[in-house]
């Protein structure tokens, strides 16, 4: 949901006002994602989920063939650069004469990517940071919503989960002002049922208002950042009492979900807690099956594996990944900037086609503020900095956020500007944010990069101190 919250205009408003907004905005969505197409798309995957391995690469091997056909016509990049069409396409050996899509072209050559000869007057407007805190613009065809959203509905189906139900969304969407010092620190989207809660407000001294919110509410499922959830989890455990009206599941996504997370929040809820790896460019998903284990939805594109480790059961390497669905801004054998591990054998829950044990590459820190919020990812700050190359958050100390930033040419005193805007929503007036500019961001000792580096907010110190040490 694109929410206004982030203007003055919206901030102004009584919080019934911000209710209606939020609801109004939240119908809009709801038209946008779910309509005629989302419908007869999810029937086909509901279909499509016990089609056979088999079955299942050949479809992905002929969407293939007809994206690639389809992007050297229309794409001035694969036109250019790209020898290869579907006839030399026979197998998912044959993928490996295909180049492959870096994030750096796609963020210096966008308009190269764009599709010519199409209706531009329905394309969808996106933006991704991503891992490394870097903006990248895409633009989406409709169909590559629909695709994205299908995939999603049809994991919280499977699970018992529909459309309707009412729910509790935990992300970092300002949708109360930070300088806010009462509850109510969520707002309600009537459209979806959906309470939004507010991230940047939940510490210890706030969080029992969260629960009150919630012992009140019938939300049959809970969806968001693993962090946040966590950390209202803890606090349901330290009350000492479950929820009056806990969830059947719960979803996560957009950040790795730890076992010491996924292990909280299960003892809170009671719920069954499934994860869901997708990006912001909409080209790949893969979600949990009650095996704990991720299945790639290959009707959505192809995954491939650049290996780097392999043993007798496992395969761990790079992420290149195709979508099929959007052909506004076709992204083919795209390096994600993710590593996974995918299983040699099928899984034992039945479920047919490519699985992996695990995805590394979104592990962070979280951002503790002087008054007391942990905040987790921090990424979606940089979604419009487009002059950002990359940035790193790191915190010592509780009064001070470090923000280490590299820059692109042309980076100037109003992005500055800008950025400090941004960060100063979030983290509140209180705490101390000093810039350090680097020619690049440093890499941990196993080349990973890590957008959060907190002494003050470690990842696996969630259960053991939580936001009540703070």
């Amino acid at each position: 949901m694109r929410l206004i919250s982030a203007g003055r205009a919206y901030e102004a408003l009584p919080v019934w006002a911000q209710n209606i907004a939020c609801s109004i905005e939240g119908r809009r969505v709801r038209r946008q994602r779910f309509g005629r197409a989302f419908f007869e798309r999810l029937e086909f995957l509901e279909r499509s989920v016990s089609w056979t391995a088999e079955a299942l690469a050949d479809y992905q091997l002929e969407a293939f063939r007809s994206l690639l056909d389809w992007a050297r016509e229309r794409v001035p990049h694969y036109r250019a650069g790209y020898r290869v069409d579907s006839r030399d396409i026979g197998s998912f050996a044959d993928l490996a004469a295909v180049p492959v899509l870096n994030k750096e072209t796609v963020r210096t050559a966008l308009p190269s990517l764009l599709a010519e000869n199409t209706n531009r007057r329905t394309w969808i407007r996106g933006r991704t940071s991503g891992t490394t805190n870097t903006a990248l613009q895409l633009w989406f065809s409709p169909a590559a919503l629909v695709d994205e959203f299908a995939t999603v509905w049809r994991h919280r189906r499977s699970h018992g989960v529909n459309l309707d139900d009412a729910n509790a969304t935990f992300n970092a969407r300002l949708i109360a002002p930070v300088s806010q010092r009462r509850p109510p620190y969520w707002r309600y989207n009537a459209a979806s049922k959906q309470v939004l809660f507010s991230q940047h407000h939940a510490c210890a001294k706030t969080l029992p208002s969260y629960l009150l919110e919630l012992d009140r509410r019938r939300c049959e499922y809970w969806q968001g950042y693993p962090s946040f959830m966590a950390l209202v989890a803890d606090a349901v455990l330290r009350r000492g009492r479950r929820l009056s009206y806990p969830p059947r599941t719960v979803f996560s996504s957009s950040e790795t979900l730890l076992e010491p997370m996924k292990r909280v929040i299960a003892e809170a809820t009671g719920a069954r807690v499934l994860d869901r790896y997708g990006v912001g460019e909409f080209c790949v998903s893969m979600t949990e099956c009650r095996e704990g284990n991720l299945h790639t939805d290959m009707e959505m594109g192809i995954v491939e594996v650049l290996p780097s480790v392999e043993t007798e059961t496992t395969v761990t390497g790079e992420l290149v990944v195709t979508g099929f669905a959007n052909r506004a801004m076709p992204l083919i054998r795209y390096r994600i900037g993710d590593t996974g591990t995918v299983l040699k054998r099928p899984c034992p829950c039945g479920r047919a086609g490519q699985v992996f044990s695990a995805i590394e590459g979104r592990v962070e820190d979280y951002i503790v503020t002087p008054d007391g919020a942990w905040l987790g990812r921090m990424d979606h700050i940089f979604k419009d900095a487009l002059m950002v190359r990359e940035a790193q958050f790191v915190q010592t100390e509780i009064s001070e956020l470090i923000v280490r930033i590299a820059t692109r040419e042309g980076y100037a005193a109003a992005d500055e500007r800008r950025l400090f805007e941004e960060i100063r929503l979030r983290v509140g007036p209180r705490m101390r944010v000093r810039v350090e500019y680097l020619p690049f961001i440093p890499r941990l000792p196993n080349g990973k990069f890590r957008a959060v580096i907190s002494d003050v907010g470690r990842h696996d110190t969630v259960r053991a101190a939580g936001p009540a040490a703070s």
